[in-house]
This record gives C-alpha cells, structure tokens and sequence, in this order.
C-alpha cells in the first residue's frame, strides 16, 4: 500500500469511507437479530419445555391417581382375593377352571381400566410377594418379588416401598425388567384394602410408549428441535428423535456405554438447576439448550428442550447474505464514483509535478553555486580572522611590555628622584664634613702650637731642675731633699717632654690625615657635584621616557582597540559565511527534498514512479544522518 498509486489510495479511501458505515450498520443489524432470535428461540424452547413438561405432570398425575383410586376399588379387592386364593389352591396353575372363572369375571373389566390410562400390564401381588396374576400373563406370573430373580427389579422395588407404607401410591423408575427382555419399564404400585386391612399390592408397568407421545411431538420445533427426557442413570427416559439408533428408552438401556447421555445441561438439570445457554449436546454440537429437573415421586429427570444452531440462526445468515450483496452492490458503486474523481484529481497533478521537478532542478543548481562561494568566502573570512587573531595577540603582548616600560620607568623616574634627593642630602653632608675637616685642621694646628708651647716649657723646667739638682750639690746635705724633688721634677719634665713630643708627632700625623682627607672630601664633594648633576639630567631623561612610555602605551591601547574591533568584524564576517554556507546547503538540502517529495508525489500518483518520470537519476537528496536519498528527473505526464 506504500507505493500504490495515488488512484488506489483514493479508491481505497472511497471504499474504507462508504462501507466503513455500511459494515459497522450490518454488524449492528447482525447483532441485534442475532439477539432478538437468540431470545425468541429460547422464549420457544422454554414454551415448548413448559407445555410438555405440564402434559407429562397431568398424565403422571391422571396415571398416579387413577391407581390411587384403586385401592379400596370393590370390583379389585374382590378380584385380587378370589383370585389370590385360587392361585394358591391350585398352586399356581393358571390353567385351574377356578382361576380361569375369575379371568373371565374380572379381567374385561381390569383390561379396560389398563387401556384407559395407558398401563402396558397389571400385576397383582399377595403380601408375600408372590404375583398372582398378570394382564399380560408374562413369565414374571407366579415369581417372588422378595426372594427371588425379581427382587431387584422395578416392581420388586416398587413392592418393597408400598409394602413400607410410606406413601399412597409408589413411583419406581424406569430399569431393565427381565420378563419382557430386559426392556425398560417403570412401576406404579398402590396397597389393595379390604376390610380395613391390607390385603394385596397393585401394580401398573408403564412404558415409554406414552411418555413418547407427548415428549417427541415436535410442533414448532423445526427440523432440528427436540425434547427428552434422561434419568439420574444417564439413560434416556424419553426417545431423542434424532438418534433414535442409539438413544431411544430401549436403545439406551440395551446399549448404555453408546446411550447414555451425559452433557452439561443434563449434569444441572439432575443437579436440581434450571436454564439455558448455546452448549454442547449429546452428538457434540453447539444448539440452544433448555434444561430444567422434572421430579417424579423420588425421582428426577433431567427435562432438556434443544434447536440446532444453525437453524435457530437461518434467519441471522439470511440478513448476512442480503447485507453482503448491498455490499458488493455499494462497493462497486464507490469504486466507479471514486475512479471518476480520482482522474479528475491526478491529471492535475501530472502537471504540477512537471513544473515542481523543473523547478526544484533550478534551486538545487543555485543552491550548490551558493554553497561553494559561501565556502569560499567562509574560508578566507577565517584565515583573515585568525591573522586578525595573531596580530591582536602580538600588539596585546607589545601593549603589556610597554606598559610594563612606562611602569618600570616611572619607578627609575622615582629611584632617581629619592636618589637625587639622597645626593642632595649627601653633597650637603659632604660640604659640612669638608668644613668640619678643615676645622679639625685648624684645631690641629692650634693644638700643635699648644703642645710645642709645652715642649718648651718642659724643656725650661728640665733646665731649672738641672740648675736646681746643681744647686742642691753645691748646698750638700741641705740641699739633698731639695735634690731630690729636682730630680723628680726633672724626670717629670723629662716626661712631659717625651710626651709632648708623642703628641706633637701624633698631631702631625693626625694633621697630615685631616689635611689628605679633606682633600679626598673636597674631591668627593665636587664628585657628587657632578653626580648629583648627572642624577638630575638622568631623571629628566627617565621622566621624558616614562611620559613617551606612557603615550606609547595609549597608542597601542588604541590600535588594540581597534584591532579587536577589525577581529569582532572578522569574526562576524566569518560567522555570515559559515551561516551563509549552512543557509546555503541547508537549501541545497531543501531543494533536493523538495525534489525527493515530487519524487514521492510522483509515486503517489503514478505507483512506484512507472510512467511518471524519464531519464537517469539527476542528484540526490540528504536524508537523515547524510543518506543519499536516489531523485529522478520529472518530465512531462505520461498517464493517469
């Protein structure tokens, strides 16, 4: 359906839209007849189940009562004892003129009251359990119910329970019964009184023959309705007239392992359960089912009323076959309808689909022109960018050091100016020091005078002290003590004047000291002079640097400046042509999609694009993750 051909699509589309309706309308048609006759057919089945199931209680209850009113019956306690009696006198001999003469007298009478309720035997038994007589004068006359071959069976069951007194009238249902072959027969039995005192047992053998009547009569049933009957044995108590080989009274008592039916509605209707429901019946085959319990006396049946499926449906299959013909019917009328719009729809198409592939031809050319000049411009755009970079890096780098040349000069500027300020400092230093040195000289010189002053004075007291000690000498012994302080005065002339000359020596040295070294400050003092003057000029140099470093600095701030802008315009520049460049392929890309939905429009039309296009492939179109997508060229319509 991917690559049908647009034509198709539409009649598909018609179709879907016209008998989309049309179906859900006859599915909802199905289902409500399917619904309606579902209830009808069980409304029948439960009718049918209800009117035989009365028929059955008012023979059984007719059948029952009639029996009941025998027991004080004169014309039967009349018969059953004179014939009792003459049995036993003749031991049984059924020959005996007495018992014959009593046949003759009663059984007129008791073949009649048989074949008005429908018995298919009377048997009357003695309270010992012997039968003494039978209307059908089969094998079980003249056998024991009690101790012999018959004490098992139906009427030995059924002898046992009137014998109880339980009940009035005793119900034993359908078994095998050996006197008459083993068929099936049920029981009927009543006491016979007379006089007040029990005196005999009364028996009636049904057969299914009536129970047939009522139970297999089909009258709005159809073909494949049927009721019936089934004992708590499984086995049929009523002829299924659809397999009456096998399930008839007497086929499934004969052949119970084939005849017995043992299926869902008859496990709940013995259960006592009644309904209904679409289930399996005995042959394995889905019919409507009825099932209620049908009790008798002590024992219940299950009652199962069936319709096949199929006929119960006949009228559902029948509304079927007629929407499907108005389908058919709709259907072809939707598809002529949908053919005649759908070419007044794609030969317009055909047309467009030509111009739209030519055109998208035109735009992918343009397109690729576009995308290899905006690669072009893309990349010049980067390469003058990343020049752009690298010269903004190498002036940003310039800026830095001269930035740091202005810094480190105006700190020289700053060392010169605390060192001139030091020279200055240094200089006056020197000039007092010069002045102090030539003080020292002076003082110096004065303190040599001085200490010559002293050298002749010890030289004049060493005189007088000589002239004393001779003195002393020339006065002898009283001149001794003053001789003596000669003498010493003498030594410590002697003394001053060794001294005065270390002095004096010393002084001289030390002025000859202070005279070198006031020359070496007067010297350094005009050193520093001509420093402190070199210092002045190198500040006013360092200053005019620091100042030139400055307005250097400011210029490259400048150039940077405008180089980051010529790098932001670059960088824009390259920026709108990478977008140009995307622009460019993202309509290349366009166009070959563009071409890729006529392509596809052209298969939508045509069906797997046969007789929509001509030639080779032009180019392709970039799909998801890159892949190349095959586009065909569009030419001119060649059919619908």
């Amino acid at each position: 359906m991917k690559h049908a051909r647009l034509s198709t699509k539409l009649v598909t589309a018609f179709l879907l839209v016209g008998v989309l309706p049309l179906l859900v309308a006859g599915i909802v048609c199905l289902l409500n007849a399917n619904g309606a006759l579902t209830s009808m057919a069980f409304e029948k089945l439960d009718a049918a189940q209800s009117l035989k199931g009365n028929h059955l209680k008012t023979y059984f209850e007719q059948t029952m009562n009639s029996m009941k009113g025998q027991t004080t019956n004169a014309l039967i306690i009349e018969a059953s004892k004179m014939m009792e009696n003459s049995f036993k006198a003749s031991e049984g001999n059924i020959k005996d003129g007495t018992y014959q003469y009593h046949l003759m007298k009663f059984e007129d009478t008791i073949k009649e009251f048989a074949r008005a309720n429908g018995y298919a035997d009377i048997i009357m038994l003695s309270l010992d359990g012997t039968v003494f007589y039978t209307l059908q004068k089969g094998e079980d006359l003249g056998q024991s119910v009690v101790n012999g071959a018959l004490k098992d069976s139906g009427l030995g069951k059924c002898f046992q329970a009137v014998q109880s007194g339980k009940d009035p009238v005793v119900f034993s249902d359908f078994a095998a019964y050996g006197p008459i072959q083993k068929k099936p027969a049920a029981f009927i039995g009543v006491p016979v009184i007379g006089y007040g005192e029990k005196q005999a047992v009364l028996a009636a053998r049904i057969s299914a023959k009536e129970i047939n009547a009522i139970m297999t009569d089909r009258s709005g049933m159809g073909k494949s309705g049927q009721t019936y009957l089934v004992g708590p044995d499984h086995l049929m108590r009523s002829d299924a007239v659809l397999d009456l080989q096998n399930r008839s009274v007497e086929a499934s008592f004969a052949n119970p392992s084939v005849g017995r039916v043992d299926t869902d509605a008859v496990r709940q209707a013995l259960a006592g359960k009644s309904g209904s429901g679409i289930l399996s019946d005995y042959r394995g085959e889905k019919v409507l089912t009825s099932y209620h319990p049908f009790t008798l006396g002590a024992a219940r049946w299950a009652f199962v009323a069936e319709i096949g499926k199929a006929e119960a449906f006949a009228a559902v299959t029948r509304i079927f076959w007629i929407i499907l013909i108005l389908a058919v019917i709709g259907v072809a009328a939707i598809v002529a309808v949908a053919l005649m719009m759908t070419r007044s729809i794609t030969r317009p198409l055909h047309a467009v689909m030509g111009d739209l592939g030519e055109r998208s031809d035109r735009v992918s050319k343009a397109a690729a022109q576009l995308t290899d000049s905006s690669q072009q411009q893309a990349s010049g755009a980067a390469q003058q960018a990343a020049s752009i970079q690298e010269t903004s890096a190498s002036l940003e780098e310039l800026s830095s050091m001269t930035k740091k040349n202005a810094e480190y000069a105006g700190k020289a500027e700053s060392i010169i100016k605390s060192a001139t300020e030091t020279v200055k400092r240094t200089s006056a230093s020197m000039s007092d020091l010069t002045q102090s040195m030539s003080e020292v000289t002076k003082a110096s010189e004065d303190t040599s005078k001085i200490i010559k002053t002293i050298d002749e004075i010890a030289f004049q007291t060493n005189l007088l002290a000589l002239n004393a000690a001779v003195e002393a000498a020339r006065a002898g012994e009283a001149g001794a003590g003053f001789a003596v302080v000669a003498e010493e005065v003498r030594n410590l002339a002697r003394r001053s004047a060794e001294a005065a000359k270390d002095t004096t020596n010393l002084i001289e040295g030390t002025i000859e000291k202070v005279r070198a070294g006031s020359t070496s400050v007067a010297t350094t003092n005009e050193t520093f002079v001509q420093v402190t003057e070199s210092i002045f000029k190198a500040s006013e140099l360092i200053g005019e640097i620091a100042a030139a470093s400055g307005r250097q600095a400011q210029g490259i701030e400048q150039v940077n400046s405008a180089m980051a802008e010529v790098d932001k315009v670059a960088q824009q520049n390259a920026s709108n042509a990478e977008e140009s460049s995307s622009s460019s392929e993202e309509l290349k890309a366009q166009a070959a999609a563009l071409k890729g939905v006529a392509g596809t429009l052209a298969q939508i039309v045509g069906g797997n694009g046969h007789g929509a296009f001509q030639g080779g492939e032009a180019s392709v179109a970039l799909g998801a993750g890159g892949a190349a997508v095959p586009i065909r060229r569009l030419a001119a319509p060649t059919g619908e």
